[in-house]
């Protein structure tokens, strides 16, 4: 350190030298200005001249690293500690900045933002809210040290500090060959999402029955903080897709985002950012203390917390049926399929994807989807390419939807413009209270709306031939395919197969074979949705809901089968059925994303939920009386699963 101190206090004295020799020595100032480096790059005088300086302040960054996750027994902490003290003193005393490049081409290395959000990080294990900050030089992940919550509006008071900075020339989106393994990712269970959104909806429901009233702006504050905090809470458990930065020495970095819409664009953003970017920066402490007071400047990042306070009738919950319809402005012919995302709040993740088309100009897909949602404002199309068997991206768009008002059991038109095509999209809205439907249908030898027993008593089958043929067809084509039971199936070939069905056609067998595997899915989802009683029966769902409230696991272990027992047999067998099914569906669950809570979340208000009474639907407490119920039937058929059988 001792040398530095030296050469530190030589440094200002050189650069005035080296100044009068550029303004009086043409030859000396050109080659000043130019000299090629080893690796082909090019680079000043002046910043060779700070090198040694700029290696003082990432060592100190380094050890400060290190400092933090060594033990404090460790027998080199007291060195290390005593070493980071000595850099960082003398950097304090250093007064003089880096060298701004001198080359003709210094205002296209101007630092600028290019991109930012409130990100996850997955690190040591745990999940932790970051802002990202990519520039064109260097990409910064920073924490806020405030104990206030990051999307408050009003106290914009936060201060940020700097947990790790890469410059663009040091970074990879593919791994090294010396970088570290990929992390081991928790993911957050469905179960855990849904009852945020229950604690959201009665937030909601509160400020509805409070408006109007005397202490209503009091209130209002309260609410609004209280949505906040669920806010932030919302963007650290929804991210379960990884997004991995690799840097040169090793290191791997893992983000989650909410999507793939998310993870492209931050793929397009960092590798245009690197193409352009020549120079690697150097990064003083104090280069970086003015980087994070621009962040303080710069708080809305994520619109997330809008959404959660603007009122329900902007947003859709229920059934949103989605016809895809074609796609336009191809300049020769592509083989293309598309993928939808909507939102739940603010949070995105993939409901539905298409068939790819033969190579065409115009690709016509006309597939219609059922989209179950919660809370939605819009949808995201992602346009895959098939190029030898394989999707690659090729385009990608969003739009926003109408007012739940707006779209109300009518269909509205609409043109997703992306950067290379457009594609004409349609939506039509059905309220949640609408969407469970248990109506005994008037056709006795139909399959759909038709009582199971009665069905099973006339196949002469232990359950209905339907719910074998469905769980044949899964276990043989879809038990690796991501998102089964999750990912809405095209409506109409989902309507084709019931119809095949209620008439009896002797080739449904081969029919369902030719169908796309998740309409074969959402066929079964949609026969048991349409049973004029739940699987579980009217009677034993209450007694379930109770028994699910027992503290003694032993208890109410034992008072669960009992109560599956009381089943009646055709019921019983069909219960069995599926959950031996659903067990060899999440066994694949590194392929298919489905484990057993995810897969009961699907299924718990398929087999266990009662139709919603006409008066209910007018209830304004529904929505929270709905959500619990939601939950009572998820928690039941999760429990079933992993304790009893």
């Amino acid at each position: 350190m001792y040398l530095h101190e030296e050469y530190a206090s030589n440094y200002p004295r050189s650069i005035s030298v080296l100044e009068r020799c550029r303004r009086e020595i043409p030859q000396f100032n050109k080659i000043a200005t130019n000299i090629k480096m080893p690796t082909g790059e090019t680079a000043t005088l002046e910043s060779l001249l700070y090198g040694p300086l700029a290696r003082v302040t990432k060592m100190t960054l380094v050890i400060n690293d290190l400092l933090k996750h060594t033990p404090e027994v460790h027998t080199d902490y007291q060195v290390m500690k005593m070493l980071h003290s000595h850099s960082n003193e003398f950097l304090q005393k250093q007064t003089f900045e880096a060298p701004r490049e001198r080359t003709k081409s210094f205002k296209s290395r101007k630092r600028y933002l290019l991109k930012e959000s409130y990100l996850v990080e997955w690190n040591d294990g745990e999940r932790r809210l970051r802002h990202v900050l990519l520039w064109n030089d260097v990409i910064i992940c920073a924490a806020e040290k405030s104990t206030r919550t990051v999307f408050n509006q009003e106290k914009q008071k936060g201060q940020y500090e700097c947990k790790w900075c890469i410059p663009l020339t040091e970074i990879s989106l593919s791994a090294f060959d010396q970088s570290e393994g990929e992390p081991q990712v928790k993911l957050t269970g469905a179960e855990d999402l849904r009852k945020l959104k229950k604690e959201i909806s009665m937030i909601k429901t509160q400020v509805r029955r409070t408006s109007g009233q005397r202490n209503f702006k009091k209130n209002a504050n309260k609410h609004k903080k209280a949505l906040q905090e669920l806010e932030a809470h919302m963007v650290m458990a929804s991210p379960n897709l990884p997004f991995h930065l690799y840097h040169q020495h090793g290191k791997t970095y893992t983000l989650l985002m909410s999507s793939d819409y998310e993870r492209i664009e931050w793929n397009e953003a960092i590798s245009r950012a690197k193409r352009e970017c020549t120079f690697t920066p150097s990064l003083t402490s104090f280069h970086l203390e003015k980087i994070m007071a621009k962040c303080k400047r710069s708080r809305k990042v994520n619109a997330i917390g809008s959404f959660l306070l603007k009122d329900d009738e902007e947003s859709v919950s229920g059934i949103l049926k989605v016809i895809v319809k074609k796609a336009t402005g191809l300049k020769e012919p592509k083989s293309l399929c598309c993928a939808i995302e909507v939102d739940s709040y603010g949070m995105y993740s993939l409901m539905a994807r298409t068939s790819p088309m033969e190579a065409s100009l115009e690709p016509e897909w006309e597939k219609d989807f059922d989209l179950e949602v919660d809370g939605a404002r819009s949808i995201r199309i992602i346009c895959y390419e098939i190029i030898n068997g394989k999707s690659e991206f090729y385009d990608r768009g969003f739009t926003t939807l109408p007012k739940a008002k707006q779209m109300k059991d009518k269909s509205e038109d609409f043109v997703v413009k992306m950067e290379k095509i457009e594609i004409t999209i349609s939506a039509k809205y059905t309220c949640a209270t609408k969407t469970l439907k248990r109506v005994q249908s008037r056709k006795k030898l139909g399959v759909f709306g038709v009582r199971l027993q009665q069905v099973v008593a006339r196949e002469q089958f232990e359950i209905p031939h339907i719910v074998s043929l469905c769980i044949q067809e899964v276990e043989e084509r879809g038990l690796e395919e991501t998102g089964i039971y999750r990912i809405s199936g095209s409506s109409g070939d989902v309507t084709k197969l019931k119809n095949a069905f209620e008439n009896h056609h002797r080739s449904c067998e081969s029919i369902m074979k030719q169908t796309d595997i998740h309409a074969v899915a959402g066929l079964m989802k949609l026969y048991f949705r349409e049973l004029p009683e739940p699987l579980f029966t009217n009677i034993l769902y209450t007694k379930l809901v109770d028994a699910l409230t027992l503290t003694d696991q032993e208890t109410k272990s034992s008072t669960m089968r009992s109560l599956v027992d009381k089943l009646p047999e055709a019921n019983r067998s069909t219960v069995f059925a599926i959950f031996n099914h659903i067990k060899r569906v999440s066994e694949k669950q590194s392929s298919n994303k489905m484990s057993l809570q995810n897969m009961a979340t699907v299924f718990g208000p398929t087999l266990l939920g009662p139709a919603l009474s006409k008066s209910a639907s007018n209830d304004p407490l529904q929505s929270i009386v709905g959500m619990s119920d939601v939950m009572s039937q998820v928690g039941i058929l999760s429990y079933l699963l992993e304790h009893c059988y």
